[in-house]
Formats: structure tokens, C-alpha cells, sequence
């Protein structure tokens, strides 16, 4: 396996994000799948290209009126596998977000810290409400 490159502390994160890649249009909503200080892991329907600029709001859990928006590059796509609802997963590095941003981000990263496996079954147990689109029942 390559060596890890990351700068920041990740967690594992369900958060409902609207995405708008700048020069190739590709847009959507998606839950995250991990989070940092630094910059998202993102599922997507359409692979966005390594460097391109990604408009992104994310909705902390817990209170819809908290949004983040913030402008992240894509520093890694690949194709998910088959077992994945979302075709692609992109790694996406902060290029923006106002300080203020980052420090409400950086407080619900440092108070969400999630034990391993608890990514999947929150994803199968959580009905999470998506932006842009009706909570499921």
C-alpha cells in the first residue's frame, strides 16, 4: 500500500454535501465518507478529473441552517467498486473555506470522532436527509 500523505486527522463522516465541479459542470449531492480539517473524501455519480475546482456545501449534522461552503481541488479520483450506490469516490483538498468555517468544522470533527466499523452501520441504520432532496422514509 502506498504511504500515507495526509496532514490532518480524518474521521469517518456521513454529512450531506451539494458538489459543483467548475470546468467539467459535474454536479450532485452526496454523503461524505470521511472528513478533515484538510479536505473531504467525496462519492460521486461521474468521475471529476485530478486538479479541477469543486464548489462544495456541507451541512453539519444536527442543525440544516449549519452549511459550509468552501472551493476544494481534486487531488485523487478513482472508480468504486461495485458494491458502491456511487460509481466514483474523489479526495478533495480545501482551497477555501473562511476561517470561521474551519473552525466550526475542526469543533464537530474533534467532537465526532467514530469507532471502526461505525461508518457502515450508520450508513445501512441512518435515514440522513440529503441537500437538495426529500428525507427518505
Amino acid at each position: 500500500m502506498g504511504r500515507e500523505r495526509r496532514k490532518f486527522d480524518r474521521i469517518e463522516s456521513l454529512l450531506s454535501t451539494k458538489y459543483i465541479a467548475k470546468k467539467s459542470q459535474i454536479t450532485g449531492y452526496s454523503l461524505t465518507k470521511d472528513l478533515s480539517e484538510g479536505g473531504i473524501g467525496l462519492p460521486s455519480d461521474g468521475k471529476i478529473p485530478n486538479g479541477e475546482e469543486v464548489n462544495i456545501t456541507i451541512a453539519l449534522r444536527g442543525d440544516a441552517q449549519k452549511t459550509i461552503p468552501a472551493t476544494a481541488k481534486v487531488v485523487w479520483s478513482r472508480r468504486n467498486s461495485e458494491h458502491w450506490k456511487s460509481k466514483y469516490s474523489a479526495g478533495l483538498q480545501f482551497m477555501y473555506i473562511s476561517p470561521h468555517d474551519k473552525q466550526m468544522l475542526l469543533d464537530y470533527v474533534k467532537g465526532n470522532q467514530w469507532e471502526k466499523g461505525d461508518f457502515e452501520r450508520k450508513l445501512e441504520e441512518d435515514k440522513v436527509p440529503i441537500l437538495g432532496k426529500e428525507r427518505e422514509s
